[in-house]
């Protein structure tokens, strides 16, 4: 299924506003404090729109002339919402407000997505194929495998600068999402 830019389904433009008011409403770390699952679901989409203008312009720089850059881009955000899924269920594994947490966001990633459906099933099949792919143990890691993933799902499969994107978007995503889910677990075991 072909999907239209994110930017054109306004999944940029209501992403960025979300984390804006997630923003206002986040809670410094030193006066930390349970928040509702709507709030922390909010405060993970920052995670796949975060400094995406930016970040995206670096990465895209660094591909192919001939590359669809809106499917890319699309990519970029699938894997870091991945990152996300990932993350939570790595770090969040035995919390009972887990699931609660990621059906909220991805419901306010759906809500997104209101002018195309297709993207949001899109999302879930990558999500999908992103998952069957660290199943498989690999000597050079995971951040390898989901690079080479994205590569493969960007059409370069073979492209060491596609996979290094890949690979790099995953690492440095996942390492502020760790920090933030560490942190969102232990709010969520004081209470």
């Amino acid at each position: 299924m072909k999907v239209k830019s994110y930017k054109e389904l306004n999944v940029w433009k209501k992403g960025i506003e979300i984390v804006e008011e997630a923003q206002k409403e986040r809670i410094p770390k030193h006066k930390l404090q349970k928040t509702s699952v709507e709030n922390l679901a909010k405060l993970l989409m920052k995670f796949i729109v975060v400094d995406s203008e930016e970040t995206n312009q670096m990465i895209l720089n660094k591909l192919p002339p001939d590359a669809d850059r809106d499917f890319i881009e699309m990519e970029i955000m699938f894997l870091r919402t991945f990152v996300v899924d990932y993350t939570a269920y790595k770090i969040l594994d035995n919390i009972a407000e887990k699931n609660a947490i990621l059906d909220a966001f991805y419901s306010l990633f759906k809500d997104t997505t209101t002018d195309d459906s297709d993207i949001y099933k899109a999302l879930k099949v990558h999500l999908l194929v992103y998952t069957d792919a660290i199943k498989k143990e690999h000597h050079m890691g995971t951040p390898y495998v989901v690079g080479k993933t994205f590569a493969k799902l960007c059409g370069y499969e073979n492209d060491a600068d596609v996979i290094f994107i890949g690979s790099l978007e995953f690492t440095s995503t996942f390492e502020v999402a760790l920090e933030n889910m560490k942190m969102i677990k232990k709010d969520l075991s004081r209470f």
